[in-house]
């Protein structure tokens, strides 16, 4: 059975990586709250993951982060606001494959360039999808279901 794994990152806005390892960092970063960015609603596997982290970053860093839901638009909404906001370090994203990787291929214009204007700084977690079906499903893969659902058409 193939697997597809999907990495989740953290992101820093517009090139957040290098206002930190300069005057960010040199001026006591963090002095203050940080804002994570969710794309996607509250509950679902990336908030959780987020909510999970963001404790123990709270700790380390001895600041706040706050996780700020911006569902929509399979993630381009709170990616938009990470890459349109200040590169200091103090909004990141709770990046996903939807919407660095894929979003790009899928839409004609999109108000941000994952390459140029996000920076990645770590990978929070790398899952697998796998797909399941109850035991009374003839079909041994996706290609054998799809022939059996058009067959009963």
């Amino acid at each position: 059975m193939n697997t597809i794994k999907y990495l989740t990152i953290i992101s820093c806005a517009a090139l957040g990586s290098a206002a930190l390892s300069t005057s960010a960092l040199g001026a006591g970063y963090p002095d203050r709250p940080i804002r994570m960015l969710v794309g996607f609603a509250p509950g679902g596997g990336t908030d959780a993951t987020a909510r999970a982290i963001s404790p123990k970053m709270s700790e380390i860093l001895g600041q706040q982060v706050v996780i700020d839901n911006r569902p929509g638009a399979a993630g381009n909404i709170a990616t938009e606001i990470t890459a349109q906001s200040n590169p200091d370090g103090y909004t990141i994203l709770m990046g996903t494959i939807a919407a660095l990787s894929i979003n790009p291929s899928l839409y004609k214009k999109l108000p941000f360039d994952p390459l140029k204007d996000i920076a990645p700084v770590t990978r929070a977690v790398d899952s697998t999808n796998v797909l399941v079906v109850h035991p009374s499903v003839a079909a041994k893969s996706v290609k054998e279901r799809s022939r059996c659902r058009s067959r009963n058409r």
